[in-house]
C-alpha cells in the first residue's frame, strides 16, 4: 500500500494471531500444536521462544503479546485442562505461568486483561516481577456491565489504553 513494502511473510494455515515489538521481531503462533516462534521483520529463520510443556498435557500456545520492554511477551497455553497465561521471553524458552485464563492483552500503564470462561478480566501487571499486581476482577464496560459474553471475542488495546472489543462473538470455523 503506498510506499510501504513488507519485509516478511508469515504463514500457517491457523496461524491467530503475531505480534511485534519496536526492534523489528515479530512473535508468532504458526499452527496448532505449535509454540511461539520468533523471526526478524527483515525475513530470515524462524526460531521457537516457547516450547509446549508435556508434563502439562500442552497441545499449542496462542496469542502472543509483547510487553512494553519489548524483551517480554504474554500468551497463553491449551491443554485439556484451563487455559493458562504465561510471560516468555526473547532470551529463554522458559516462561512462567502468571494466571488461569486465555487471550492475555496488556493495557498500559500496567494492566493485563484477559479471558476466563468467556468473561474479561482485568487486574494489575507488574512489569518489572512479570506478576499479577492484585485479584483478577471481571471487568466493567460502558453501561456499568461486567462482560459475560460467553466467548473469547476479539480484545485489541491500544498503547493510549482504548479498548476496542467485539461482544458476543463467534468464530466462523
Amino acid at each position: 500500500v503506498g510506499n510501504y513494502s513488507l519485509g516478511v511473510t508469515l504463514y500457517g494455515e491457523h496461524m491467530r494471531r503475531g505480534a511485534w515489538n519496536a526492534a523489528g521481531v515479530i512473535v508468532f503462533v504458526p499452527d496448532f500444536n505449535s509454540g511461539v516462534l520468533q523471526v526478524s521483520d527483515k525475513g530470515g529463520p524462524t526460531r521457537p521462544v516457547t516450547e509446549l510443556q508435556s508434563a502439562e498435557l500442552e497441545a499449542a500456545h496462542f496469542d502472543p503479546e509483547f510487553l512494553p520492554d519489548g524483551r517480554h511477551f504474554l500468551f497463553h497455553g491449551s491443554s485439556d485442562g484451563p487455559a493458562v497465561i504465561r510471560c516468555g521471553s526473547l532470551d529463554s524458552l522458559d516462561a512462567k505461568i502468571v494466571t488461569a485464563g486465555s487471550a492475555p492483552r496488556f493495557a498500559p500503564p500496567h494492566w493485563l486483561l484477559f479471558r476466563r470462561s468467556g468473561t474479561l478480566f482485568v487486574a494489575a501487571f507488574d512489569l518489572e516481577r512479570l506478576t499479577l499486581a492484585g485479584e483478577p476482577t471481571p471487568a466493567t464496560l460502558p453501561g456499568g456491565a461486567a462482560d459475560a459474553s460467553g466467548g473469547d471475542g476479539p480484545v485489541s488495546v491500544s498503547t493510549t489504553g482504548t479498548l476496542l472489543l467485539k461482544r458476543d462473538w463467534a468464530p466462523d470455523y
